[in-house]
């Protein structure tokens, strides 16, 4: 198996050239296959033809889950009275709106699924709305710089984050940074920051200290997918799922070589009087000598079989990842239901409703401490996710039809089931009947005052 080398060496360690010491070594090597630098699986000599493929389907199932969780939005449930918005539930709407929350998320997930834990840092000022006011900033931080350091009996109390990286210089020389998040004794937090002038921080010089006016961290992290015995979480992208893309990609370009080298089939000839002959595709071989005879070499090995492993390793890394590959559910698209589907993804549906409780956990928090923060007595939410599976339409229209039927339902619900604003809908369907009404009267008039004369009747 081949490693990286040159420039598509430097292209793919971006992330491993910003890290101090072994730290985040594992996270870079996920988000390198994620983005479809993978290790090579063919060696190849200097002037030969490189048949190495990358099938990217570890970036694929990132991706796709990524999107399953929060393509669709998420949606804040704030307690009290519905009718009325509360100016808390307003303004946290517009602070994560300054913070324009629909990347931020997407972002956060997409992170958290590569490293198996996600941070989002509180303590980076202000951020200013299209309202023109503040409001306290959301930073995401790359997991592959953080650290947690935890009480040893009891790895759910944390006593620090630490934060720590590589810049490189204007004059192009390596420099470190570093920022301590401590948990004092009386409950506070203090943020301690340094720099070194060596790459790899061998001494750290104290910058700054910054105390923290709240007794929560202003880092809120999650678990991606949950853990044990540890602080972290555990990613989408693990050495298992890695293993297997090594392998898909091993096949893969084994195939392409096998294609490659038998698309142009070597002749050779038997009993003929010449030893080497160069002719083109539309000439005629002209073959002299006693039973002489023009073959080819044929293809050994079964090349469908290799093709039909190819497709195996592949749902068997959709498998392990516990996402749907629509490629192999392609024959039964016509025929599911909306009950089939749901056995169908079950798996699917459990990892994202799992990975939905994380992360809307760390989501209800940090609405928290962000109305915390703004000196406001903070108004919790719920947070609402939309259901990401394909439907039937037909399906749940006749559904809903039996339901009104049987007079179980009101049409408002149904309505609101099926994402109309009822209160709008009722005025248009007023104002339609009233219009037929006024076109019908007009129509009376119009045969009153003679408009119908020339009806005939038989």
């Amino acid at each position: 198996m081949g490693f990286f080398d040159g420039v598509y060496n430097a292209i793919a360690n971006k992330l491993a050239d910003r890290l101090i010491g072994a730290s985040g070594k594992t996270i870079a090597t996920a988000r390198d296959y994620r983005e479809g630098f993978h290790r090579r699986q063919l060696k190849v000599k200097d002037n030969q033809f490189d048949d190495n493929i990358v099938l990217n389907f570890a970036g694929l199932i990132a991706n796709r889950v990524t999107s399953q969780v929060i393509g669709g939005g998420v949606t804040l449930d704030f307690e009290g009275d519905d009718e009325i918005e509360d100016e808390r539930e307003a303004w946290v709407k517009a602070c994560l709106n300054a913070n324009h929350q629909e990347i931020l998320f997407h972002r956060a997930e997409l992170a958290a699924t590569e490293a198996g834990t996600g941070y989002l840092d509180l303590s980076g000022g202000s951020v200013f709305g299209k309202d023109g006011k503040a409001y306290p900033r959301i930073t995401l931080l790359d997991p592959a710089f953080v650290t947690i350091e935890t009480m040893p009996e009891d790895f759910e109390i944390v006593l620090r984050y630490v934060i720590q990286y590589k810049i490189t210089g204007p004059d192009g020389k390596e420099r470190a940074r570093r920022r301590t998040i401590e948990h004092l004794d009386g409950g506070s937090w203090e943020i301690i920051d340094y720099h070194s002038d060596s790459g790899d921080g061998a001494r750290w010089i104290e910058d700054s200290r910054t105390p923290w006016a709240y007794d929560f961290a202003p880092v809120v992290h999650w678990q991606n997918l949950p853990s044990v015995d540890s602080v972290y979480g555990e990613p989408d992208i693990d050495a298992n799922l890695i293993r297997l893309q090594d392998r898909v990609n091993f096949v893969a370009s084994n195939l392409s070589k096998i294609i490659r080298i038998y698309a142009h089939p070597k002749m050779y000839s038997v009993n003929a009087d010449f030893e080497k002959l160069d002719v083109g595709v539309d000439q005629i071989i002209k073959l002299v000598g006693q039973d002489a005879d023009l073959r080819q070499l044929e293809q050994l090995g079964d090349l469908s079989g290799s093709m039909e492993y190819l497709r195996t390793l592949r749902q068997t890394m959709f498998d392990n990842a516990r996402v749907v590959d629509i490629d192999s559910m392609q024959d039964k698209l016509g025929a599911l239901t909306n009950f089939g589907l749901k056995v169908l993804y079950q798996d699917n549906l459990n990892l994202v409703k799992t990975k939905r409780e994380l992360f809307g956990d760390a989501i209800e928090d940090l609405v928290i401490r962000l109305q915390t923060i703004a000196d406001k007595k903070p108004l919790p939410a719920v947070c609402v996710w939309p259901d990401f599976l394909p439907v039937n339409e037909t399906e749940i229209s006749t559904a809903y039809q039996a339901d009104l039927n049987m007079q179980i339902v009101s049409r408002q619900t149904i309505a609101d089931k099926r994402g109309y604003d009822w209160t709008q809908e009722q005025e248009r369907m007023d104002a339609e009947k009233a219009s037929g009404d006024n076109v019908g009267a007009a129509i009376l008039r119009a045969f009153e005052n003679g408009g119908g004369q020339n009806v005939r009747s038989d």
